[in-house]
């Protein structure tokens, strides 16, 4: 087996489970060139612990593997077929890139009106081919031709990957994405200026889904952590903790039907196992089960609708500038 601390996903997208089986519930979602840590299973640990192999929630072997994230050290299961051994990303490794857009489509071609062979959500991490070298620079002139200059000209890079589709491991191949749709990871390493909650209205519509991550599905605390991510900001997973560590409290009581301070962009809103962004001082931007997507709407009304289901507001956090 892949030494322990050496994986990495190698699907565009997958569900981290807490059992293994493709019916349990979804805790988080990891992207393209995540790394992981292979844990051992429960029943490896059961096992180890003398009870014998007894009866387990499900397949925790051949199919399945226990992992805990690079990331945010959550912990659960995928599916095997869905890692590979782990590529470097080191710091100075200049050529490492993180997807910053909400969707970044992978093209077998440096065209606009070609077939997309991959879909890489926001957080995927990919590496930019370049030339090693005067003789590694002729080959490559050599085998692109006049595609990579065309493609150039047209804001494509070539990317090298390799990748698990369908369960099937496929060679590493050239796939190009548009160069505004991915930053380097030394660049997103700092807070590097862009507005996070500008990146996190791109997500605006895009359907509630718990456990969620990406386009195709987000809770209100993956938003948070996937649109500061990529702006140098660490975030954790869940809204406990974010409420704990994001920010600093503003001195404000949600008691009695206190009326809400001055709020500016970007100040954080915890209630009760939920969270949201101030868009200005008045829209609320959040994902959410009340519309069942991620929505912007007037902090009043979304006060007074969540007051019921999950109580009032605990705690208004604001980012340090």
């Amino acid at each position: 087996m892949t030494e322990r601390h050496k994986l990495e996903v190698c699907s565009e997208r997958v569900y981290l489970r807490r059992q293994p089986s493709t019916f349990a519930a979804i805790d988080t979602e990891m992207f393209f060139g995540t790394p992981v840590t292979p844990l051992k299973s429960e029943k490896e640990k059961r096992l180890e612990g003398g009870k014998g192999e007894g009866k387990g929630e499900g397949e925790e072997e051949g199919e399945w593997c226990r992992v805990r994230s690079g990331i945010d050290g959550y912990e659960g299961y995928v599916e095997r077929a869905s890692l590979a051994p782990k590529a470097s990303f080191d710091g100075d490794n200049t050529n490492a890139c993180l997807v910053v857009e909400p969707l970044a489509l992978g093209y077998k071609e440096a065209k606009d009106t070609a077939a997309a062979a991959f879909a890489f959500p926001m957080g995927s991490r990919l590496r930019v081919e370049e030339p090693q070298g005067q003789e590694g620079q002729e080959e490559q002139k050599e085998q692109e031709g006049q595609e990579g200059q065309e493609g150039e000209r047209r804001g494509f890079v070539v990317l090298r990957v390799k990748a698990n589709k369908r369960g099937k491991e496929e060679a590493a191949e050239r796939v190009f994405v548009k160069r505004h749709q991915i930053l380097t990871l030394a660049a997103c390493g700092v807070a590097n200026g862009r507005d996070w909650v500008e990146t996190a209205s791109k997500f605006l519509h895009v359907p509630y889904l718990y456990g969620g991550g990406c386009y195709a599905g987000i809770d209100c605390s993956a938003l948070l952590q996937v649109s500061m991510g990529v702006h140098g900001i660490a975030s954790p997973r869940d809204s406990a903790p974010q409420e704990r560590l994001l920010g600093k409290a503003l001195a404000w009581k949600g008691k009695g039907g206190n009326a809400l301070p001055m709020l500016e962009r970007g100040d954080l809103l915890f209630w009760h196992r939920h969270v949201g962004v101030m868009v200005d001082g008045e829209m609320l931007l959040h994902a959410n089960a009340g519309t069942m997507a991620v929505s912007q709407e007037s902090v009043v009304a979304a006060r007074a609708r969540i007051m019921g289901v999950e109580g009032e507001i605990r705690c208004i956090r604001r980012l340090q500038q």
